[in-house]
């Protein structure tokens, strides 16, 4: 019985009610839906996505960096595979210890070759250094002597033979004298030879 009094008196209230009062109260309850909507179901979404705004961020970089990277991916095949063949090339200059002989005879014809006149050429095996163990090899770094003469242009051109021979040859230091012999020059030579050992 109360239900259908208080029904009736809020239905008096409304109709003895102006239209203008009528909008505001209308208006009052969209505002209020609209708050309850946010504050229920908008305001804890768009709080969430200020979170994930950073990790997005994070996504965005790692996608253009992977954008970038794929680009490039040929560049760095290309790099690989002219790695490889300078490894290739210099594995080919590097000879086992058992052909030192085929290194002294290297030196030997390059000597012939720019006109060099070897006294003496000594491997010295006692000073010999290891340098690296890779794929069961051993690499050593084998001094060899030279005592010899030459010309200075000649001796020049040896030099940079050597260095650019089949056989991995560096020059350490050398040395060039007065000789008493015209026109050429009492030169010593200390070379370094890199050698391996398979072992066993």
């Amino acid at each position: 019985m109360k239900k259908v009094e208080l029904l009736e008196k809020y239905r008096a209230f409304v109709e003895n009610m102006d239209e203008k009062t009528r909008y505001y109260i209308f208006g009052g309850i969209l505002l209020l839906v609209f708050l309850l909507c946010y504050f229920i179901f908008i305001h804890p979404q768009l709080a969430s996505l200020s979170k994930i705004s950073p990790e997005l961020d994070l996504v965005r970089e790692d996608i253009k960096k992977l954008k970038n990277d794929r680009q490039q991916i040929n560049q760095y095949k290309k790099q690989v595979a002219d790695l490889t063949k300078d490894t290739e090339k210099l594995s080919l200059r590097i000879r086992p210890k058992e052909e030192v002989s085929v290194v002294i005879e290297s030196i030997s014809h390059l000597a012939n070759k720019y006109n060099v006149k070897l006294d003496q050429i000594n491997p010295n095996l006692s000073d010999q250094q290891k340098i690296m163990d890779s794929q069961g090899k051993s690499y050593y770094r084998l001094p060899i002597l030279i005592d010899g003469r030459s010309g200075y242009h000649d001796f020049g051109r040896f030099l940079n033979a050597l260095e650019m021979s089949d056989i991995y040859i560096e020059v350490q230091k050398y040395s060039i004298f007065p000789s008493e012999i015209q026109r050429l020059q009492k030169v010593t030579i200390t070379l370094n030879a890199v050698v391996f050992d398979a072992g066993k």
